[in-house]
């Protein structure tokens, strides 16, 4: 990837991040599709956005944080 695509990314993803946030900070009366509807996105481009902007946080955390957050489940566990 081009350090131009890179910072292209990189912005969108700030853009992006902040739309989550003032989503995630809209009147708690107003719903995700009202809040779509008045910002002009739809609502599958807000998750798709919301998705790129958690995968990207997850990328960005060292990997030995990331392997000890995951947490084993026994086996006995998984046939209930």
């Amino acid at each position: 990837m081009s350090s131009t695509s890179l910072i292209a990314r990189q912005c969108r993803l700030r853009e992006w991040a902040q739309m989550v946030q003032d989503c995630k900070s809209r009147p708690e009366e107003m719903s995700v599709d009202e809040w779509c509807e008045a910002h002009s996105i739809t609502k599958a481009n807000y998750y798709y956005r919301m998705t790129q902007v958690r995968k990207a946080c997850l990328e960005a955390l060292p990997k030995e944080v990331v392997e000890r957050a995951i947490v084993p489940v026994p086996m006995e566990l998984m046939s209930v």
